[in-house]
């Protein structure tokens, strides 16, 4: 784990991010795999204690982006070209962890995973494809 790479991703953290509670809390730069926790209020919530959807889709969209982030140096862009979402069971306002990992990086495409977890459950997994440049 880099621990100059996770403070680096720390301070560029977009403001969807930072709405959403996200932080980087360890990155691989040998294979790019990347946790992130994020903080749930009950603000994010459907029926009362249910976080929606879109926020727990955000959460995995951003690990998945901030891997390549790690990965490729800060000011890279990242805008995601497809993205699928399995919601495995609800999350609830409090802790979310995610990690994610690169499957391929071509020369300008990634192919992403993602996983969110809540208290040792399982909340929603992710893939995505994702383009990637300098900005």
């Amino acid at each position: 784990m880099s621990e100059a790479v996770v403070d680096a991703l720390n301070e560029v953290r977009s403001p969807c991010v930072q709405t959403l509670g996200g932080y980087v809390t360890s990155f691989n730069g040998d294979d790019g795999e990347t946790t992130m926790s994020f903080e749930a209020t009950p603000a994010f919530c459907h029926s009362e204690i249910i976080v929606q959807g879109g926020f727990i889709t955000g959460m995995l969209d951003a690990a998945m982006a901030v891997c390549v982030i790690g990965l490729k140096g800060v000011g890279t862009a990242v805008p995601t070209l497809e993205l699928k979402v399995s919601f495995i069971s609800p999350g609830n306002p409090g802790t979310l962890m995610a990690s994610a990992r690169p499957v391929h990086l071509g020369k300008s495409t990634a192919f992403l995973s993602a996983e969110l977890h809540q208290a040792g459950r399982l909340v929603a997994t992710a893939t995505s494809t994702a383009k990637y440049f300098k900005r």
